[in-house]
Order: C-alpha cells, then structure tokens, then sequence
C-alpha cells in the first residue's frame, strides 16, 4: 500500500496545469484533494492587463476597416478615460438575424476589467472629396438637390457610407448648397431662396 500511494503521488506531480500567461484566478470549482473526474471544469483563470473585445459592426461597413486599424476605447460612464486599441480579428459570417458582423478588438490596459462596458470609435477607411448629408436629403437614394443660381438643380451622388441618420456621399462640389428636406423629381427648376442654418 506504501508503494502503491508512493507511486500514485509521482503520477500526480507529472499532472501541473500551468496557465501561458499570468493572471488571476476568477473561479474555483474543487477543493484540494478532490477527485477530478475528465473533462470537468477545475476553475476559470484569466489574463489580466491584455483583454479582447467583442463588437459589431453593420456588415456593409466590412469594407472601410481591416485588421490592425486603431480604436478609440471609452469606458461607459467615464467621460475621462480613453483608451487604445486594435481590430485583431474579422469575423467572415454576417449574423442573418442582425445583419452585422462581429469585429475583435485588443486591448493592453490595467484600466479595464473584465465585465465592463466600453464603447468605441474606428478610425477605418478615410474618403476623399467626401461629404456627409442628412439622408432625407436624398432622392430615389442616388441624386441629391442643391442650389445653383437660385434654382434647385438634382445632381447625382455616389453613396459611400451610412451613419445613423446621415449618409456620407462623394459628387458635391465645396460651396454647394444641399436642399435637405425631401423633394420628388418634379421640384427641379423651383426657384429657391437659401436659408442658411
């Protein structure tokens, strides 16, 4: 029996679970000297000061940001604190439900806990000779009224990208005026007098 314990304790020293990383333990399951049976959970034990992030982005944004691009990190609530990080990962599959796609984030940072809520900013793709205008602005989501000569005169616009309630659109020149209340193709020739907000 001596031999047999003596044996069964040099078995268990080859067994040493050792994490990569170093960190804290969150969650502990057995207690020492309990049998652990295969595959059952013996605690969770998590990396501190290195965290990813899980967001969603809407899926026709896929193409403006790519891995490694940096993200302006905010604590919810904290009006003060920003922090860095960077998209580490894209995932290839748009949820058919949400029509969004998840983006993962790293983030190096003592400031963050695991559980917080954060929100950020990516600094994706930047457009060139771009503009950002209300979206009811639109007409048939391809032409847009601006002012020339006193005359409201359709242009079309090549749609870029949408955020919220505004649509960043190329094909204005600097200086026009964009009609920003919803008119049919009929109000072209109108005479119009700006006001200017």
């Amino acid at each position: 029996t001596y031999y047999s314990i003596k044996q069964s304790e040099v078995r268990l020293s080859k067994y040493t679970i050792k994490a990569p990383f170093n960190g804290s333990l969150t969650e502990s399951l057995i207690n020492p000297g309990t049998l652990v049976r295969s595959n059952q959970k013996l605690g969770t034990f998590i990396r501190t000061g290195e965290y990813e992030i899980e967001a969603s982005i809407k899926a026709e944004d896929r193409n403006f940001i790519s891995i490694a691009d940096q993200v302006s990190i905010s604590l919810e609530g904290s009006s003060t604190t920003s922090l860095k990080a960077t998209v580490s990962r894209i995932n290839a599959q748009v949820d058919p439900t949400t029509q969004t796609l998840l983006v993962y984030l790293n983030i190096k940072s003592d400031g963050v806990l695991p559980g917080e809520y954060v929100t950020g900013t990516i600094t994706g793709r930047k457009f060139e000779n771009a503009q950002k205008v209300a979206t009811k602005a639109l007409v048939r989501n391809e032409m847009i009224f601006v002012v020339q000569n006193e005359v409201a005169v359709i242009r079309p616009v090549n749609i870029l990208s949408t955020v919220q309630d505004s649509t960043i659109v190329s094909g204005l020149y600097p200086g026009d005026l964009v009609i920003d209340e919803f008119r049919d193709a009929a109000f072209e020739g109108t005479a119009v007098t700006p006001i200017l907000k």
